[in-house]
């Protein structure tokens, strides 16, 4: 039922969007691509069967590279970080035939890995931690995951989700999961340069690329910055207010004297 819903939302849009995580899995972060036109390829095998799915530096590349992407988190406290410049990297593989599902397409299993990494010329602070150039914003490894689109269309999506029976591993040098059992992911295909479809006796997938957007879900992610708690805050207001009043006392008995 998952596998339908996603199709359909993939399919029910004209541009990128991206695809809310299921009730027991939270929405912690989304992307959407800052470049104009494809930032994901999939090229099909030489022997006929699977292929190879990808990110590409600029839309004309035929090869795999970084993707200029805006990544935001949804979870409090780093939700305020706002959209985030940076970098993503995607690169799986699959080695068997697309599998006919109605008017629609399947290629599954896609076995993988990504990684979003911060691309700011400027340190992202949290609280009192200090995030550089090249911080892992969010990256992961994947097993099962599924592409899929209408015949003919050009616009699928490919996800995963541990629920569907992939393998998900996620990791971030600003959240925890280490309390997480359940996760998922969707990344929207859109534009594609290439109908969804396949023209072999193997039932290869085509060749394509696409713009792209997606969401990551987990049960269960720690913000890992170091974060005042209120009480903190307020004893840290007292303390300055009072540092102010003695620095002041301080400043007239001079001038007295």
């Amino acid at each position: 039922m998952r596998k339908r819903i996603l199709i359909a939302s993939a399919l029910a849009s004209s541009t990128v969007a991206y695809t809310p995580a299921t009730a027991t899995v939270a929405t912690i972060a989304i992307y959407n691509q800052v470049v104009t036109g494809s930032t994901m390829r999939w090229v099909r095998a030489p022997s006929g069967v699977g292929g190879q799915l990808y990110t590409i530096s600029s839309s004309g590349s035929t090869t795999p590279g970084a993707a200029s992407v805006d990544f935001s988190f949804l979870k409090p406290v780093l939700a305020a970080l706002g959209p985030v410049a940076s970098k993503l990297t995607l690169t799986a593989t699959s080695s068997v035939a697309a599998t006919p599902v109605a008017s629609f397409l399947a290629q599954t299993p896609v076995n993988g890995s990504f990684a979003f990494t911060y691309a700011g010329a400027a340190p992202l602070t949290v609280g009192f931690t200090t995030y550089n150039t090249g911080a892992n914003l969010l990256s992961g490894t994947f097993t099962n995951a599924t592409i899929v689109g209408g015949t003919g269309g050009t616009s699928g999506s490919f996800s995963a989700s541990t629920g569907a029976g992939s393998i998900i591993a996620l990791a971030s040098d600003f959240l925890d999961f280490s309390g997480a059992t359940n996760f998922d992911f969707s990344i929207g295909f859109n534009a594609m340069t290439s109908p969804f479809g396949v023209t072999n006796a193997q039932k290869a997938l085509n060749s394509f690329r696409g713009a792209t957007g997606g969401s990551f879900g987990s049960d269960s992610a720690t913000v890992t910055a170091t974060i005042p708690e209120p009480a903190s805050w307020a004893l840290m207001v007292t303390g300055f207010g009072g540092l102010g009043v003695a620095l002041r006392r301080r400043r007239k008995q001079v001038v007295t004297a």
